[in-house]
């Protein structure tokens, strides 16, 4: 069962990308999300929250599996919920992309120590992020 701040969190992400629902199964019948478990990150398997005060490691967050940067369509069959440390990463990735990084950070051994590098949690540090993935892909 989703808890129900989860789902206000969740319904609040959709609306914002412009996503209008009438209610919360509405919700769940077009983006066919299984309330019976907790949702987990489409990209690393984490299970999601929605509690900010903590810190943003885990919490719910909606990205474009072909980004909008790359002309992606804002349509619900191109969203996913994941969490906000991996869509912050993943920036302007395509999703095949993406999971080919991890993949790779996971057999070398680095992703924790990577993400940590990479999510300083500032907008300020995003050029960084971009700069390190370079440096990686050309180490991986």
């Amino acid at each position: 069962m989703i808890p129900e701040s989860l789902q206000k969190e969740i319904f609040r992400r959709y609306r914002k990308h412009g996503f209008k629902f009438k209610n919360w199964e509405e919700l769940i019948e077009q983006t066919k999300l299984d309330e019976s478990k907790l949702p987990t990150c489409f990209y690393c398997g984490k299970e999601l929250t929605s509690d900010f005060k903590k810190d943003k490691f885990g919490n719910v967050s909606i990205d474009h599996k072909k980004p909008k940067y790359w002309k992606g369509q804002n349509t619900i069959e191109n969203t996913c919920l994941c969490c906000h440390e991996c869509n912050i990463i993943k920036g302007t990735m395509y999703s095949e992309t993406f999971f080919m990084f991890l993949e790779a950070l996971n057999e070398t051994g680095i992703k924790d120590q990577v993400f940590k590098e990479m999510y300083p949690g500032r907008k300020a540090a995003m050029m960084k992020r971009k700069n390190k993935k370079l440096e990686l892909w050309e180490l991986i």
